[in-house]
């Protein structure tokens, strides 16, 4: 990320949102030097909330803020209740391995953001 930064080139990096790695000595001083998005994935068409944050450097991604605002654990996009990420899945995965992939949605959306950003 660095060596991105120190050469101009467009870097993210997509830590969940509830990682320690944004509480590292060394990221907070990084991010200071780009900017990040909140998102989440229930908005892209997930059953679960999954709050996310992009960090970006060199790249605006602000386009992709996309937040629930839930009420009663509906969700304020599909205004269906959202999926708790915890315990067994059907077929017996765990739900939060279930919740890895990005949502298509999103795929979608970042892919668009960064052709318009990179021209």
């Amino acid at each position: 990320m660095r060596l991105c930064l120190k050469n101009g080139i467009p870097v993210t990096y997509e830590p969940p949102e509830g990682s320690r790695m944004w509480w590292t000595p060394q990221f907070p001083k990084l991010l200071s030097k780009g900017s990040h998005v909140l998102l989440d994935f229930c908005c892209f068409g997930m059953r679960w909330r999954k709050p996310t944050r992009l960090a970006t450097w060199n790249i605006d991604l602000a386009g992709l803020r996309q937040r629930c605002s839930p009420i009663n654990n509906c969700c304020s996009t599909s205004v269906r209740p959202h999926a708790i990420l915890q315990g067994g899945a059907p077929g017996g995965e765990r739900w939060t391995k279930v919740a890895e992939p990005y949502p298509v949605g999103f795929c979608d959306a970042y892919a668009r953001a960064v052709v318009h950003e990179l021209g």
